[in-house]
């Protein structure tokens, strides 16, 4: 049987599922959710460095020693606090 919340039908009966099982769900979709932030925050940055580079500038980050590092896909760590 399935469950429905609001307009979504879930294909498990989330109502017979044990506590066990729910935590392991949950943080499935915690980290799905995650992902799918980062995925929007890299495309907002090529977004943004595609704007920069038609107007003439560079996005970078300088250290203290006067190194720097070009913002992009490729050097852009997006951590999670936890």
């Amino acid at each position: 049987m399935a469950t429905r919340i609001g307009r979504y039908i879930f294909e498990d009966d989330l109502e017979k599922m044990d506590v066990e099982k729910l935590k392991v769900l949950q943080e499935g979709c915690g980290h799905f959710i995650k992902e799918k932030h980062r995925d929007e925050i890299h495309r907002a940055l090529t977004e943004l460095n595609l704007r920069a580079h038609a107007y003439g500038f560079d996005i970078v980050s300088e250290d203290s020693d006067g190194c720097v590092t070009y913002l992009n896909e490729l050097t852009l760590d997006i951590r999670d606090r936890e």
